[in-house]
């Protein structure tokens, strides 16, 4: 029955289909390019990683005093192996960086630990410590003795390069323990959830400068630092509650309702701190906060409903100015010797 009402279906649909006669299609072709377009995709994900984490090292070990506990020692290095590729792009990684067992250094932070030590990208891991990395067994142990030594004890790697080895020593470095991950998505957008921060591809796109990145990393480190999550999910929380409570007295369940106004409690002051807060970041990573402002209006033009109407954020003229007074209190400060703390409630 099924099998003839799709017939009948398709019988119906044809008159719709195109009219033009296609040609045909070289299909090693199109799995040539294919390929070709995995490579692209695979390096401008690595491009992008690579641009985001530089900046990110900047701002994340330059206010490790804001992080209370989260921070560790860590090398201003990223590194991969071919298993930790997507199955569709590990053809592609082994085409770029050889077919072998060993990670591989894909980014070395500018004024790291690592970028001191000497290690380039391309450079392959065959041993941490005194553990090989040509098993499986092995990478997990010394990945496990990489992270014990991140206690603050130098860490030895022995690197291969242009097929000759190295044994390297590298001092880790404080930073603030949030991880950056990029997220492939085109919407313009950047998220802290208390213990991570997530850049979009499509924000990656629109901060034409590494200023304006570190803007946005800025501030959503001080969405972590000033535990915002934490505390909008106990204002959750506490309108669930209440909004229980009223159900009970009325007869009708509104404690989603509670729970999502709870949520939205100082919604638009936590956002504005996030930007005070994170223009003293900003600052205290040596990018220039001047001019940091103009990045609402760039916004404003992109987003231009948000112009005079906030919603969880505030509107980007109130975004705009309220940076703009950030801004000249820092310089303020500076020109004062005065140290670059923000100023907080008594």
């Amino acid at each position: 029955m099924k099998i003839h009402f799709a017939a009948i279906i398709a019988l119906v649909l044809a008159g719709c289909a195109p009219m033009s006669r296609l040609p045909p299609v070289d299909q090693k072709a199109t799995q040539v390019e294919r390929d070709k377009q995995l490579e692209l995709a695979l390096r401008e994900n690595f491009k992008r990683t690579a641009r985001l984490n530089a900046v990110g090292w900047r701002v994340l070990s330059a206010n490790t005093d804001a992080c209370g506990e989260a921070v560790q020692a860590a090398y201003g290095v990223i590194s991969r192996d071919a298993d930790s590729m997507p199955q569709e792009y590990r053809p592609i990684f082994e085409k770029l960086y050889g077919r072998h067992p060993h990670d591989v250094i894909l980014t070395v932070f500018p004024d790291s630990p690592a970028a001191r030590a000497g290690l380039m990208p391309g450079d392959l891991i065959v041993a941490i410590g005194n553990r090989d990395t040509s098993t499986a067994d092995n990478k997990k142990a010394g990945r496990e003795l990489a992270m014990k030594t991140r206690a603050g004890e130098p860490l030895q790697l022995r690197i291969r390069r242009a097929g000759i080895d190295k044994v390297v020593t590298i001092s880790p470095q404080l930073t603030c323990a949030y991880p950056i991950d990029l997220v492939t998505n085109d919407s313009v957008n950047a998220a802290a959830d208390g213990g991570r921060i997530l850049v979009t591809s499509g924000m990656m796109r629109f901060a034409a400068t590494d200023d304006e990145l570190a803007l946005v990393l800025g501030h959503e480190l001080a969405h972590n630092t000033q535990k915002h999550v934490q505390a909008q999910m106990g204002n959750r929380m506490i309108g669930t509650l209440l909004g229980i409570a009223v159900s009970i007295a009325i007869g009708v369940d509104i404690s989603q309702l509670g729970g999502d106004l709870g949520g939205m409690v100082y919604s638009q002051d936590f956002e504005s701190e996030a930007d005070y807060v994170g223009t003293y970041f900003v600052a205290k990573a040596g990018f220039p906060v001047e001019q940091a402002a103009d990045f609402w209006r760039r916004m404003a033009v992109e987003q231009p409903q948000a112009i005079a109407h906030g919603s969880t954020h505030p509107d980007t003229a109130s975004r705009f100015t309220g940076i703009e007074a950030a801004a000249r209190e820092v310089a303020e400060k500076r020109a004062a010797g005065r140290p670059l703390l923000p100023e907080m409630k008594q």
